[in-house]
């Protein structure tokens, strides 16, 4: 609500929160556009695309924030092996740069990955986070569990993981 002399009290609308869950194929395009716009233009951690096996694995699941009917957000799970154990992935956390900070949608979309992992019966969910991001996962009740080196970035990204039933 604003206020203002001359007109008196001005309603706004409220903003409708994010919304999060599974992404459509248009959502996951709109995703995979995301990570190349933050970790290869704007980051550049990889030369000239971010795609690896896990973007062709139909295992893999893909979560996307939205906010106004736009993907401003997301991130990816999968089996962190051939054969599922029950040992699952998440990577490649992204959130747009203008939707960074207050929203805390980087938090929701791990809690949501976190949920998303759960109901699908895993037992161990491993993450590689960007140093500058393991704080958030710690605040979230991750574990450091060492380096992992993604794509020869440096320095190495971290690993961190939880049990599912701690969600």
């Amino acid at each position: 609500m604003e206020l203002s002399i001359l007109e008196g009290v001005r309603r706004t609308a409220p903003s409708a929160p994010p919304s999060i869950g599974v992404a459509d194929p248009a959502e996951t395009r709109a995703y995979r556009a995301l990570r190349r716009a933050v970790f290869v233009e704007e980051q550049q951690l990889f030369d000239s695309d971010d795609r690896d096996a896990l973007d062709d694995d139909p295992r893999t699941v893909v979560l996307v924030a939205r906010l106004g009917g736009e993907v401003v957000g997301g991130v990816r799970l999968a089996p962190a092996l051939e054969q599922d154990l029950g040992w699952w992935t998440g990577s490649r956390l992204v959130v747009r740069r203008d939707a960074r900070g207050a929203a805390g949608l980087g938090a929701a979309l791990v809690r949501a990955a976190c949920a998303e992992a759960e109901s699908r019966g895993v037992i161990r969910f491993e993450a590689t986070v960007q140093r500058q991001n393991e704080v958030l996962f710690r605040r979230l009740g991750w574990d450091r569990l060492g380096t992992a080196d993604v794509a020869g970035l440096a320095p190495p990204c971290g690993c961190a993981g939880r049990s599912t039933a701690s969600t």
